[in-house]
């Protein structure tokens, strides 16, 4: 009984480790990130960075019309007495 209680606890005990020593080395050599250069499924993290900056650069745009409309910069004044084609 002695020796099949040592035997059992030496399969635990290298179970255990082999257990530990995939878990820290990693098995198949992957690692953590495979696929670091894909921010999403489908696109990678330039495209979202360029996306982003394209969409920044609507925004500012689409602001700067917005701010020329408001203070009416965007048509040459009535009041002269030369005509204009606005």
């Amino acid at each position: 009984m002695s020796r099949r209680r040592t035997r059992v606890h030496a399969a635990l005990v290298l179970s255990a480790g082999a257990i530990a020593a995939t878990t820290l080395v990693g098995c198949g050599g992957y690692r953590g990130n495979p696929t670091p250069g894909v921010g999403t499924l489908n696109v990678s993290n330039v495209q979202n960075w360029n996306r982003a900056a394209i969409t920044r650069n609507t925004n500012i745009r689409a602001m700067r019309n917005d701010f020329t409309t408001f203070w009416l910069y965007d048509k040459p004044s009535r009041l002269h007495k030369q005509p204009s084609p606005y």
